[in-house]
């Protein structure tokens, strides 16, 4: 996701230096636009920032930790609660850069070509490509994706228990 976050990344911080309007287009619309790509940009990287300290410290924690059961649990729970602010950053960047082409396809035909036609149908169309990417994301992630790894019935908490168990047997048997 990385990659595809920073990847976007580049393409909106590309939008926003190349992305030159005529004089016919109203300074509000620019200021618009422009402020539109910067929080996608800043979203955008906000997610290889969090899945990049996820990916470095969570391992890093959960193999040199004070203890070694504690900091497994430790990093598991960091790197759950990090996932769900990547994918939340991802996704809300995706949708910001999906709003800012449809200003900017909307600026370059109703402004500069006066073609206010193809301006309304380039905006339904981004807007339904939005619309199915919202829909589809939220529904992939409802039946699939959705972690609870500290339900009573998951492998994780079962092997936790496990071992819990195991290590109290050998106290009582001490």
């Amino acid at each position: 996701m990385t990659t595809h976050a920073a990847l976007l990344s580049g393409f909106s911080f590309t939008a926003l230096v190349r992305g030159q309007f005529s004089d016919d287009v109203p300074m509000g619309f620019q200021g618009t636009y422009t402020v539109i790509v910067v929080v996608a940009i800043v979203m955008l990287l906000h997610c290889v920032f969090m899945a990049t300290l996820c990916n470095t410290m969570g391992p890093n924690l959960a193999m040199r930790g004070d203890n070694p059961e504690r900091a497994v649990d430790q990093a598991v729970q960091g790197m759950t609660a990090a996932s769900y602010h990547v994918y939340g950053a991802f996704v809300g960047g995706v949708i910001i850069f999906q709003i800012a082409i449809v200003m900017w396809c909307c600026a370059k035909l109703q402004f500069e070509h006066e073609s206010r036609g193809w301006a309304v149908i380039v905006g339904i169309a981004i807007a339904s490509s939005l619309t199915f990417t919202i829909s589809t994301s939220a529904r992939l992630y409802n039946t699939f994706f959705r972690l609870n790894m500290y339900s009573v019935d998951s492998e994780w908490m079962a092997f936790r228990n496990r071992k819990k168990g195991a290590s109290k047997a050998a106290r009582g048997a001490d």
